[in-house]
């Protein structure tokens, strides 16, 4: 089961949000997420002082075991169910044994796809961008199989795993 730590309890419309989108990802993540379990943390303030100062929304330690995501505490719309998607591709595609060979050379292909997708400097990584194509394949799945079909057919085999 998902556990959801909340320090403060006046956003309980936060953890219901993460709720909601936790239930959103498909069952074999789920799955995996439980069997990793993972711990989730809303708090006002991320733990990495980087990634507080860059204005990040979420952060993940994506060890083996006990993997855990902190979001930024926030009402803004999208914003959350964003980070969160994203957070979620790094816990399901970091120990991924083609992320994790050093050259990433079998996630290549995929990887040259990111200029079709107009991503940020941000995700100009293997592993920020195999996290952002997690997110879209969840909120755009439609327009990531057109735009840039080998990233797309990647996340795909990964959620059915």
């Amino acid at each position: 089961p998902l556990k959801i730590k909340q320090p403060m309890e006046k956003e309980k419309n936060v953890r219901n949000r993460v709720r909601y989108q936790y239930a959103m990802l498909p069952q074999k993540v789920r799955k995996h997420c439980n069997l990793r379990r993972l711990q989730i943390t809303i708090t006002q303030k991320l733990p990495n002082d980087a990634f507080e100062e860059a204005g990040y929304s979420g952060y993940t330690t994506s060890r083996q075991k006990r993997p855990r995501i902190y979001l930024k505490e926030t009402e803004r719309p999208y914003l959350l169910e964003g980070s969160f998607f994203h957070e979620v591709g790094h816990v399901m595609t970091r120990l991924q044994p083609e992320l994790l060979d050093g050259t990433g050379k079998s996630f290549f292909s995929c990887f040259s796809e990111r200029r079709r997708l107009n991503l940020g400097e941000h995700y100009q990584t293997q592993t920020e961008y195999a996290a952002e194509l997690f997110a879209i394949y969840m909120m755009k799945p439609d327009w990531l199989s057109i735009a840039a079909p080998r990233s797309y057919a990647y996340i795909d085999s990964i959620c059915k795993k």
